[in-house]
């Protein structure tokens, strides 16, 4: 068998190209601090130059005749969409930088990688490799945001020029970074849990790292880790029992706790006298949110409900919550071409607890935004996965 850090250049190239995608965030976040320019396109370009590379390395023999039709089916429902687009002919290098084509990209990035992938013979140390190095990458990044907390170091904060609290290293996004962690502490949680080849006070490490981005979305994602690991994995019966009523407690005074602790910080305390709790749970979001319903109620024709029609005009902007935005982009045709897209991707047989996991992910995802358009957390979600589930197998087959 071939020595997993071994293998042939096309693997190598690959592993690199995968690294590469999330060491550009360090260029991104250097150029973005230390110049005048508030966003770069230094990581889009590279990401369609990685997807070039590995079109160029594909094995058209080796393609998968379940992913591939689908890919082109929500292609022919993009075209279909983009065809009665108002502005194609008047702001196509908008559709293109910005709006639709662009956004199309970010959504079928991942299925084109790893339809790539699959075609690959090394596909599984190619996997593990990367994993080790992206490893290495988030354990880095979490001493960064260590080092940002007790320097107080702007470069590193979440939310710079804000009150609001929270680091996220070198990451340039803090959604993008909040799934990112939320992945790899899905990954650590399998391991050390469920095949029990890693040490839990490594787990717990990483879960004090992930707050200290100062997200509610890693809050939810551990709360649903939580509820997920009594009900699916703990075999206590009593235990079950006291959770499940401490949940029932918990969610008839949710609001009553809610406001108690967004009073404790004084950027939500503020923001609290001018908004209902509902708008500070979704950070804003249900505002976003209301204007896409307000833009579907005078732009759409009936045609939209099945292939979307997301124009992303200068005068549309996105809610930002990814259920709402994939029906918005693709209708209900589309995004149901798309979510099987995802089943077929990430979802694995006869492996209920990490689907399960994944699903927990997902359901951040449609609540906060940021996940199906992000390459680097698509990506991540893909490698972790697909390795857990290869490790499961090996663990049932010895």
């Amino acid at each position: 068998m071939e020595n997993k850090f071994n293998l042939t250049k096309k693997a190598n190239l690959i592993v690199c190209l995968t690294i590469l995608l999330f060491l550009i965030e360090i260029l991104v976040t250097l150029y973005i601090n230390y110049s005048n320019h508030q966003q770069t396109r230094i990581a889009g370009a590279y990401k369609i130059i990685f997807q070039v590379i590995l079109l160029l390395l594909i094995d058209f023999k080796n393609l998968s005749k379940k992913i591939v039709p689908l890919i082109l089916a929500l292609t022919i429902v993009f075209i279909l969409g983009l065809s009665i687009n108002p502005i194609l002919k008047t702001e196509f290098n908008f559709l293109f930088q910005k709006g639709s084509i662009y956004y199309f990209n970010r959504y079928v990035f991942i299925f084109l990688v790893t339809v790539i992938l699959y075609t690959q013979r090394e596909m599984p140390l190619i996997i593990n490799k990367a994993l080790k190095f992206l490893e290495l990458i988030l354990i880095a990044n979490g001493l960064l945001i260590i080092i940002g907390l007790i320097f107080n170091l702007k470069i590193f904060e979440s939310y710079a020029g804000s009150v609001r609290f929270g680091y996220d290293g070198i990451f340039n996004k803090i959604n993008e970074a909040s799934h990112i962690y939320s992945i790899y502490l899905m990954y650590l949680y399998y391991c050390v849990f469920i095949l029990k080849n890693k040490h839990w006070a490594w787990f717990l490490f990483t879960v004090s790292i992930s707050l200290l981005l100062g997200t509610k979305m890693i809050l939810l994602f551990l709360f649903l880790l939580f509820l997920a690991h009594i009900f699916f994995v703990n075999k206590n019966s009593k235990l079950k029992a006291i959770v499940l009523l401490a949940f029932f407690g918990f969610v008839i005074s949710f609001e009553k706790i809610a406001t108690f602790v967004f009073n404790i910080f004084p950027f939500w305390k503020q923001l609290g006298e001018k908004h209902e709790l509902l708008t500070l749970l979704f950070s804003m979001r249900d505002i976003l949110f209301y204007n896409a319903t307000d833009y579907i109620s005078h732009s759409w024709n009936n045609i939209n409900y099945f292939i979307g029609g997301a124009f992303y005009a200068k005068s549309f902007v996105i809610s930002q919550i990814d259920g709402v935005d994939l029906f918005l982009f693709f209708g209900a045709l589309g995004s149901s071409i798309y979510l099987l897209l995802f089943v077929l991707t990430f979802m694995k047989k006869h492996n209920t607890i990490l689907n399960i996991l994944v699903a927990i992910i997902l359901t951040c995802g449609f609540l906060s935004g940021a996940l199906l358009t992000s390459a680097m957390s698509m990506l991540l979600l893909f490698l972790t996965s697909f390795s857990l589930h290869e490790k499961y197998i090996f663990e049932l087959r010895r």
